[in-house]
């Protein structure tokens, strides 16, 4: 119809005059045209027909894709109203808090230095109970992370020490006495020089955090200041041997403390400001280090009068190492005097601190004491067991700002293994104990930041009825020392000690020992 309608047939002229096949091909070629034509005019105005259609499909779909992209954009806008009404009611708390905190800071400093102290307090106990293991990060155990994933700190000492002796000592780095000066054990003024770097110091501190109710911490430190079997000198000193410091484990609960491991004496504390090689051992100073278990009781208040209790057992002949049956009876094998009395010995301590009348330094008072006891193989005047025994006293008192004195005082007997008696416990001649007393005390100023100074003294006297021919009656020191401090944890010193050593039946022995070192903290 549509082909009849806009185009009309072409007819064919088949008279006879034309010839059929010209008649066909001419016929069959305008039919062919004419139909092509209708179809591509028939397709045009079907395209035009479906245009509308397609216009409003597309239409459509654009609608709904905006739809869609509005929906999720109101999504986004509900998200985003909750995130910041969640912010804003974070700032609130937190202004809150800065709020109360600024009360509690202005009610210190209206109330003076011990409030801040006591926020102090409260702040390091807010992190102590965070924990400061691996997980956490930074505090005591801040660091490399060790293999059972907690915090490590890492500290230590790189120390060089020079000195020089007038006179012959025993030893030349750490000296215990000086020899006596006849002729026979050491010449007269017979001098002495050493270098060495056998202070240096490494450490390792770990805090693992709470187990249970428990604050658990613990400490490695060691130096290189050890020597051979024999307790000698001797060997090389681009060669020196490690020793171990420290090395425990401390549980905290309340105020309890308990710690296991090597660690020093509770008994006579104080340290001395000279002989950093020695501590003035035998010389007056008592307590060193050995493996120990240790219970502590802290009471009062760091801003009144505060207290502490403590108790240890340790083992006798870790510092000493003595066995008395050394080329004494018929026993093929011996065993060290402390080890063979088959028990430890007990330390206690006590110790008071309170305020003084320079601003901001305490006062602190202690009294502590130590019994065990020793036993050999052999019988010695028919003895072959013994008792030993220490009674001592320390004190700090500041005088004014900067300045304080430092005293400690001791009595006992058989005390080699505790420093004291000038390395000598037992009379094997006699069978008895040897008694002695001693102690040292000293006056240090730091005058600035940079320089600081004090002179001192010690004594280590035993009781001349105990000796034997030969042996140790005296034991003393006069010093005078001088601290730089150089910023950067770096830090320098000068020490001159008189020493004097006399003996029961031999000539004394006099040295003036002059010590300087440099060090770095880290």
């Amino acid at each position: 119809m549509v082909y009849q309608w806009f185009v009309s047939p072409t007819r064919v002229d088949t008279s006879p005059t034309t010839p059929y096949s010209e008649a066909i091909s001419g016929g069959t070629s305008v039919l062919i045209f004419n139909r092509v034509a209708n179809v591509y005019l028939a397709c045009f105005i079907l395209s035009f027909s479906y245009l509308p259609f397609a216009s409003a499909q597309s239409l459509e779909e654009r609608v709904k894709t905006l739809e869609e992209q509005n929906k999720k954009l109101v999504e986004r806008n509900q998200r985003f109203e909750t995130q910041s009404a969640q912010i804003m009611q974070r700032l609130l708390e937190s202004e809150k808090r800065n709020t109360a905190l600024s009360d509690r800071l202005t009610a210190s400093e209206q109330h003076g230095d011990s409030k801040s102290n006591l926020i102090l307090e409260t702040i390091g106990s807010m992190m102590d109970d965070l924990g400061t293991g691996g997980q956490s990060g930074g505090g005591y155990g801040a660091g490399p992370i060790s293999r059972s994933g907690f915090g490590l700190q890492f500290y230590g000492t790189i120390r060089f020490e020079a000195a020089y002796n007038d006179s012959r000592f025993n030893r030349t780095i750490d000296p215990q006495w000086v020899r006596p000066e006849d002729g026979i054990f050491a010449g007269n003024n017979d001098d002495q020089f050493n270098l060495n770097a056998r202070r240096t110091t490494i450490g390792l501190n770990a805090d693992i955090g709470r187990v249970g109710d428990a604050r658990v911490r613990g400490k490695i430190e060691f130096d290189f200041a050890g020597y051979n079997n024999d307790n000698s000198e001797f060997g090389s000193e681009s060669r020196a041997n490690v020793r171990l410091l420290l090395a425990y484990v401390d549980f905290e609960i309340d105020n309890f403390s308990f710690r296991f491991g090597q660690d020093w004496d509770i008994l006579a504390p104080l340290i001395p400001l000279v002989d950093n090689q020695r501590n003035l051992w035998d010389t007056g100073n008592l307590g060193d280090r050995r493996p120990m278990a240790q219970a502590f009781y802290n009471g009062g208040s760091r801003t009144g009068i505060a207290y502490s209790i403590g108790v240890a057992v340790g083992l006798t002949g870790a510092v000493d190492n003595l066995d008395s049956d050394t080329g004494f009876g018929s026993f093929l094998t011996t065993e060290r005097d402390g080890f063979d009395s088959g028990q430890p010995h007990i330390q206690l301590a006590f110790g008071l601190e309170f305020d003084s009348w320079v601003a901001g330094e305490r006062i602190n008072i202690g009294v502590s004491g130590a019994w065990g006891r020793l036993e050999t193989d052999t019988r010695f005047a028919g003895e072959n067991k013994f008792t030993s025994w220490a009674l001592s006293f320390d004190l700090v008192v500041p005088l004014f700002a900067g300045a304080h004195i430092k005293a400690e005082g001791f009595m006992g007997q058989a005390l080699a293994d505790f420093r004291g008696g000038i390395s000598q416990s037992l009379n094997l001649t006699t069978g008895k104990e040897i008694d002695s007393i001693g102690g040292f005390g000293e006056f240090y100023w730091q005058v600035s930041d940079f320089f600081g100074w004090g002179f001192g003294g010690s004594i280590d006297n035993p009781d001349f009825d105990d000796l034997d021919l030969a042996m140790r009656a005296s034991n003393w020191t006069l010093y005078v020392a001088s601290r730089f401090d150089w910023g950067s944890g770096v830090q320098s010193g000068f020490d001159v000690i008189f020493w004097k050593t006399q003996y029961a039946d031999r000539a004394d022995g006099d040295a003036v020992r002059i010590t300087a070192f440099v060090e770095m903290t880290f």
